[in-house]
C-alpha cells in the first residue's frame, strides 16, 4: 500500500520514483515491511528490525495495549474505546488516496514479487497476526 500511494507523487512527501521491481531492493521497502516493529518496539532506527528480538519486542509490547484496532474494523476500535474508556471517538480519514489511479495492485503481481513482499514484510506480518 505504501507503493501505491506514494509511487509518482511527484513533490509529495516520501514520493516513491522507482519502478516496483527495483524498488523491492531498496533499504527503504525493507524499512517499510518492518513499519510495526520500528513503532512498538521501542527500538532506534538503527537496530534490526527484522530480527527476531526485535519483532519479539514489538509483539510484547502490543500485548500490553488494552484495545488495537485494525483499519479492516475501524468501528470494532471505536466500540471497543467506547467500552475500555468510556470515551466516544471519531475516526477521521488523513492520508487518501483520492479516489482510484492508475498504477500496480495487488492481482497484477506476479507470484515472484507477491513472494518478494511477503518475505520483505514479514516483520509486520508477524506483529499483525499476534496483535490481540
Amino acid at each position: 500500500s505504501h507503493y501505491a500511494f506514494s509511487h509518482g507523487r511527484s513533490g509529495a512527501h516520501a514520493e516513491i520514483r522507482e519502478g516496483f521491481d527495483a524498488f523491492l531492493d531498496t533499504p527503504r521497502a525493507a524499512r517499510l515491511g518492518a513499519s510495526y516493529v520500528e513503532f512498538f518496539s521501542g527500538l532506534p532506527k538503527e537496530a534490526d528490525l527484522r530480527a527476531d528480538a526485535s519483532i519479539d519486542k514489538a509483539i510484547a509490547a502490543l500485548s500490553r495495549f488494552a484495545v488495537v484496532g485494525r483499519l479492516d474494523d475501524q468501528k470494532g476500535f471505536a466500540e471497543a474505546i467506547r467500552r475500555e474508556l468510556a470515551l466516544r471517538v471519531r475516526i477521521g480519514h488523513e492520508n487518501r488516496a483520492g479516489g482510484a489511479r492508475p498504477g500496480l495492485r495487488a492481482h497484477d503481481l506476479s507470484e515472484a514479487q507477491l513472494t518478494r513482499v511477503r518475505a520483505l514484510c514479514a516483520p509486520d506480518l508477524a506483529v499483525w497476526e499476534a496483535a490481540p
